[in-house]
Protein backbone atom coordinates (compact mmCIF):
# COMPACT_ATOMS: atom_id res chain seq x y z
CA UNK A 1 0.00 0.00 0.00
CA UNK A 2 1.36 3.14 -1.08
CA UNK A 3 1.07 6.47 0.65
CA UNK A 4 -0.96 7.97 -1.44
CA UNK A 5 -3.69 4.88 -1.46
CA UNK A 6 -2.85 5.23 2.56
CA UNK A 7 -4.17 8.77 2.76
CA UNK A 8 -6.70 8.35 0.21
CA UNK A 9 -8.57 5.83 2.31
CA UNK A 10 -7.94 8.02 5.59
CA UNK A 11 -9.34 11.22 3.62
CA UNK A 12 -12.28 8.32 2.16
CA UNK A 13 -13.08 7.03 6.13
CA UNK A 14 -13.03 10.99 7.60
CA UNK A 15 -15.47 11.76 4.93
CA UNK A 16 -17.82 8.71 5.50
CA UNK A 17 -17.40 9.78 9.81
CA UNK A 18 -18.23 13.57 8.76
CA UNK A 19 -20.99 12.54 7.00
CA UNK A 20 -22.55 10.06 9.82
CA UNK A 21 -22.02 12.88 12.19
CA UNK A 22 -23.69 15.54 10.62
CA UNK A 23 -26.54 12.78 9.72
CA UNK A 24 -26.95 12.46 13.28
CA UNK A 25 -26.97 16.42 13.86
CA UNK A 26 -29.53 16.74 11.05
CA UNK A 27 -31.87 13.95 12.46
CA UNK A 28 -31.37 15.50 15.81
CA UNK A 29 -32.48 18.95 14.45
CA UNK A 30 -35.09 17.62 12.29
CA UNK A 31 -36.58 15.80 15.20
CA UNK A 32 -35.33 18.20 17.92
CA UNK A 33 -39.29 18.07 19.34
CA UNK A 34 -39.06 14.70 19.91
CA UNK A 35 -35.68 14.33 21.69
CA UNK A 36 -37.16 17.08 24.09
CA UNK A 37 -40.89 14.87 24.37
CA UNK A 38 -38.53 12.07 25.67
CA UNK A 39 -37.58 13.62 29.07
CA UNK A 40 -40.67 14.66 30.03
CA UNK A 41 -42.26 11.67 28.62
CA UNK A 42 -39.69 9.29 30.61
CA UNK A 43 -40.62 11.61 33.91
CA UNK A 44 -44.60 10.10 33.24
CA UNK A 45 -43.53 6.38 33.14
CA UNK A 46 -41.16 6.78 35.69
CA UNK A 47 -43.53 8.24 38.63
CA UNK A 48 -46.68 6.09 37.13
CA UNK A 49 -48.07 3.47 39.54
CA UNK A 50 -47.96 -0.18 38.64
CA UNK A 51 -51.12 -0.57 36.90
CA UNK A 52 -51.06 2.70 34.87
CA UNK A 53 -47.35 1.97 34.09
CA UNK A 54 -48.10 0.33 30.56
CA UNK A 55 -51.10 2.55 29.68
CA UNK A 56 -48.53 5.59 30.31
CA UNK A 57 -45.88 3.60 27.87
CA UNK A 58 -48.08 2.91 25.39
CA UNK A 59 -49.50 6.87 25.26
CA UNK A 60 -46.10 8.07 25.56
CA UNK A 61 -44.51 5.62 22.65
CA UNK A 62 -47.68 6.70 20.35
CA UNK A 63 -46.74 10.29 21.04
CA UNK A 64 -43.47 9.69 19.86
CA UNK A 65 -44.36 7.98 16.87
CA UNK A 66 -46.61 10.99 16.03
CA UNK A 67 -43.90 13.56 16.60
CA UNK A 68 -41.26 11.63 14.90
CA UNK A 69 -43.75 11.05 11.64
CA UNK A 70 -46.35 14.00 11.53
CA UNK A 71 -45.55 18.14 11.36
CA UNK A 72 -43.22 19.46 13.59
CA UNK A 73 -46.36 21.34 15.22
CA UNK A 74 -47.28 18.22 16.50
CA UNK A 75 -43.82 17.23 18.11
CA UNK A 76 -43.53 20.93 19.83
CA UNK A 77 -47.20 20.56 21.05
CA UNK A 78 -46.60 17.06 22.50
CA UNK A 79 -43.71 18.23 24.55
CA UNK A 80 -45.19 21.06 25.87
CA UNK A 81 -47.99 18.74 26.63
CA UNK A 82 -45.92 16.18 28.52
CA UNK A 83 -44.05 19.00 30.12
CA UNK A 84 -47.17 20.67 31.51
CA UNK A 85 -48.15 17.52 32.57
CA UNK A 86 -45.24 16.70 35.04
CA UNK A 87 -45.15 19.86 36.63
CA UNK A 88 -48.85 20.02 36.99
CA UNK A 89 -48.67 16.35 38.64
CA UNK A 90 -45.91 17.52 40.89
CA UNK A 91 -48.45 20.36 42.13
CA UNK A 92 -51.50 18.03 42.28
CA UNK A 93 -52.02 16.83 45.62
CA UNK A 94 -55.79 16.12 45.75
CA UNK A 95 -56.39 13.37 43.12
CA UNK A 96 -53.10 12.29 41.20
CA UNK A 97 -54.04 8.78 39.88
CA UNK A 98 -57.16 10.20 38.22
CA UNK A 99 -55.56 13.21 36.76
CA UNK A 100 -52.45 10.54 35.68
CA UNK A 101 -55.54 8.96 33.70
CA UNK A 102 -56.65 12.63 32.15
CA UNK A 103 -52.77 13.19 31.12
CA UNK A 104 -52.58 9.69 29.36
CA UNK A 105 -56.08 9.94 27.62
CA UNK A 106 -54.93 13.46 26.43
CA UNK A 107 -51.56 12.48 25.16
CA UNK A 108 -52.60 10.01 23.44
CA UNK A 109 -55.87 11.18 21.97
CA UNK A 110 -53.88 14.69 20.52
CA UNK A 111 -51.15 11.94 19.02
CA UNK A 112 -53.59 10.09 17.17
CA UNK A 113 -55.06 13.34 15.60
CA UNK A 114 -51.59 14.12 14.44
CA UNK A 115 -51.36 10.81 12.95
CA UNK A 116 -55.04 11.73 11.50
CA UNK A 117 -54.51 14.67 10.17
CA UNK A 118 -51.23 13.38 8.56
CA UNK A 119 -52.48 10.63 6.75
CA UNK A 120 -55.05 13.51 5.70
CA UNK A 121 -53.02 15.22 4.07
CA UNK A 122 -50.66 12.39 2.42
CA UNK A 123 -53.99 10.83 1.17
CA UNK A 124 -56.18 14.21 0.20
CA UNK A 125 -54.26 14.33 -3.69
CA UNK A 126 -54.96 11.52 -4.20
CA UNK A 127 -58.32 11.57 -3.38
CA UNK A 128 -59.13 15.23 -4.49
CA UNK A 129 -59.99 13.86 -8.16
CA UNK A 130 -63.89 13.43 -7.79
CA UNK A 131 -65.64 17.44 -7.75
CA UNK A 132 -67.72 16.27 -4.61
CA UNK A 133 -64.75 15.57 -2.61
CA UNK A 134 -62.75 18.69 -3.65
CA UNK A 135 -65.49 20.97 -1.63
CA UNK A 136 -65.64 19.16 1.07
CA UNK A 137 -61.75 18.70 1.50
CA UNK A 138 -61.62 22.64 2.44
CA UNK A 139 -63.38 22.00 5.53
CA UNK A 140 -61.74 18.97 6.42
CA UNK A 141 -58.35 21.08 6.13
CA UNK A 142 -60.01 23.56 8.41
CA UNK A 143 -61.60 20.96 10.70
CA UNK A 144 -57.84 19.15 10.81
CA UNK A 145 -55.90 22.37 11.34
CA UNK A 146 -58.52 23.40 14.22
CA UNK A 147 -58.35 20.37 15.91
CA UNK A 148 -53.97 20.79 15.41
CA UNK A 149 -54.13 23.92 17.42
CA UNK A 150 -57.03 23.59 19.91
CA UNK A 151 -56.81 19.89 21.47
CA UNK A 152 -53.21 20.44 22.76
CA UNK A 153 -55.07 23.72 24.60
CA UNK A 154 -57.85 22.68 25.25
CA UNK A 155 -55.24 19.77 27.31
CA UNK A 156 -53.12 22.68 29.00
CA UNK A 157 -56.95 24.28 30.26
CA UNK A 158 -57.79 20.71 31.68
CA UNK A 159 -54.39 20.86 33.61
CA UNK A 160 -54.84 24.50 34.76
CA UNK A 161 -58.44 23.03 36.08
CA UNK A 162 -56.61 19.95 37.85
CA UNK A 163 -54.25 22.71 39.57
CA UNK A 164 -56.87 25.50 40.57
CA UNK A 165 -60.07 23.80 40.87
CA UNK A 166 -61.03 21.07 43.21
CA UNK A 167 -64.09 19.80 44.69
CA UNK A 168 -64.76 20.33 48.13
CA UNK A 169 -63.48 17.86 50.87
CA UNK A 170 -65.65 16.28 53.04
CA UNK A 171 -69.48 15.18 53.87
CA UNK A 172 -71.82 16.43 51.72
CA UNK A 173 -74.27 17.30 54.67
CA UNK A 174 -71.14 19.72 56.33
CA UNK A 175 -70.66 21.57 52.91
CA UNK A 176 -74.74 22.07 52.69
CA UNK A 177 -74.72 23.24 56.01
CA UNK A 178 -71.69 25.83 55.47
CA UNK A 179 -73.56 27.34 52.55
CA UNK A 180 -76.80 27.36 54.26
CA UNK A 181 -75.47 29.52 57.46
CA UNK A 182 -72.57 31.01 55.45
CA UNK A 183 -70.16 29.12 57.74
CA UNK A 184 -71.52 31.96 60.48
CA UNK A 185 -71.38 30.17 63.99
CA UNK A 186 -72.30 27.02 65.34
Amino acid sequence: MTLQSFLDALLTGGMWMLNGILFLLYLAVEHGWTLAFALPAWELYRTAEDEQAPWVLGSVTLAAVASLFTYPLVGAWLFVMALGAVVTLRLERFNPLSLRWRIVSGIALYALVGIGVRIYHLLAPAIDSGNLFSQGSIYLDIISGVAVWLTPVGFIGLLAQSIFAHPPTGRPEDLIYQIRTRSQGD
